[in-house]
C-alpha cells in the first residue's frame, strides 16, 4: 500500500482539504464584500475576489482528481496532479502579486487585515501540502 494511502494520512490530508476549502471559501466571500467598499483605495487588489473564486474552482478540481487517484489509483492522473500543483503555485503568486505581497496598507480595515491573514494561511499550507505531495508522487510510476 503506497504511503500516501495510509489511514492516517488520508484521514490527515482529508482535514487538511476542508481547513483549506473553508479558508478559500471565507477568502472569496470576504473578497466579494469588501471589493465594493474599498475599490476606490489605490492598494485594494481589485477583482480579488474572482481571483480567489477561480483558485477555489482549481483547487476543488484539483481535489476531485486526487481523490479519484487515492481510490483506485489511475496512473493516467498523476501527470494531472503534478500539473495542478504547478497551477495552483501560479495563482498563489498571482495572489501574492495582486496584494503587495499580502501587505495591507496602512490604517487597512479589520476585514482588509483578516482577508489577507486567510490568504496568508492558505499560501503556507497549500504550498508546504503540495511540496509533501510532490516528494512522494515523484516516486511513484507514472
Amino acid at each position: 500500500m503506497p504511503i500516501l494511502a495510509e489511514p492516517s494520512i488520508q484521514n490527515r490530508r482529508e482535514a487538511t482539504t476542508g481547513e483549506m476549502r473553508r479558508m478559500l471559501t471565507d477568502a472569496v466571500g470576504l473578497a466579494d464584500r469588501l471589493e465594493p467598499r474599498l475599490a476606490r483605495h489605490e492598494a485594494w487588489p481589485h477583482g480579488l475576489g474572482d481571483m480567489l473564486a477561480d483558485f477555489l474552482d482549481l483547487f476543488e478540481d484539483h481535489m476531485g482528481r486526487e481523490a479519484r487517484w487515492f481510490g483506485v489509483r489511475e496512473g493516467g492522473v498523476l501527470p494531472s496532479l503534478t500539473a495542478d500543483h504547478r497551477a495552483l503555485r501560479e495563482r498563489l503568486q498571482a495572489v501574492q502579486e495582486a496584494t503587495r505581497r499580502l501587505t495591507a496598507p496602512k490604517g487597512a480595515c479589520a476585514e482588509w487585515m483578516r482577508l489577507y491573514a486567510l490568504c496568508r494561511r492558505l499560501h503556507q499550507s497549500l504550498l508546504a501540502r503540495i511540496q509533501r505531495e510532490d516528494e512522494a508522487l515523484g516516486g511513484l510510476p507514472v
